[in-house]
């Protein structure tokens, strides 16, 4: 019976992380283009006015007049903004927000969801190349809060005797 009990609440657990909110707008990720991210980094102004929906780790970012910019390192991000694989990427790109982003706050390293308008691309100096970044006009962001609590992975284990 006891089995049957954790296999009930391990099933309501996973239901319950499935309906999890989108982080970004249903509007926004219903207007967004299905172009995947490889190719609107090879061909920016190609897609420009687009929407786009892409997800990353911040590189840096910078203040510009009363908005800001932050680069970032493209991720992919599932079908409600949340990013599937920081450890996988097909390029950088930047963005840009008219609003005030705070750089101790969008600070390297954390992740971030953008919904918005791709403006083209951006020729800059990345190490000793240039690299064409694609821009993004932000509508929507949302920057993922860093983890500060243990995360619990569920297991499932035979045994016999007493644990503690």
């Amino acid at each position: 019976m006891r089995v049957l009990g954790s296999i009930s609440l391990a099933t309501l657990a996973l239901i319950l992380l499935g309906c999890a909110p989108a982080v970004i707008t249903r509007q926004a990720l219903q207007g967004a283009s299905k172009v995947p991210f490889r190719e609107a980094v090879k061909h920016p102004d190609r897609y420009a006015g687009q929407n786009f929906v892409w997800g990353g780790t911040i590189v840096r970012t910078y203040r510009m007049g009363s908005g800001s910019e932050v680069e970032m390192t493209q991720n992919p991000v599932d079908g409600r903004g949340y990013i599937t694989n920081p450890d996988v990427s097909d390029g950088r790109f930047i963005v840009v927000s008219r609003s005030f982003l705070d750089p101790d706050v969008f600070k390297p390293g954390l992740l971030m969801t953008v919904a918005g308008r791709l403006t083209g691309g951006r020729a800059a100096m990345f190490g000793d190349t240039e690299y064409l970044f694609p821009v993004i006009q932000a509508t929507e962001i949302h920057l993922f809060s860093p983890r500060r609590t243990p995360v619990f992975y569920p297991s499932i284990s035979v045994g016999v005797g007493v644990g503690f």
